[in-house]
């Protein structure tokens, strides 16, 4: 899949809470394009789409640190590349 922003083809994700079992994307669970470090949400057939400032105020205040400590990191590994 790409991004529906950049392009950049997304070819893997990461869960931020501990699991035990294979878990796949669901409607509404949230990723981070690593090319243009913008919010995706996955809709209901696990495609992306870009998320909403609006949309992201509606995230818990944890989600939304979580995102953007993620969102500075990535900016912060492209800066030494």
């Amino acid at each position: 899949m790409n991004c529906p922003n950049c392009g950049k083809v997304i070819d893997c994700h990461q869960c931020v809470t501990p699991w035990t079992e294979d878990i796949k994307p669901k409607a509404g669970d949230v990723t981070i394009c690593i090319g243009c470090r913008c919010v995706l949400e996955f809709d209901s057939t696990e495609n992306l789409r870009t998320v909403s400032v609006e949309k992201m105020g509606e995230f818990s205040p944890e989600l939304q640190i979580v995102l953007k400590r993620t969102i500075e990191k990535i900016g912060q590994v492209k800066a030494m590349q």
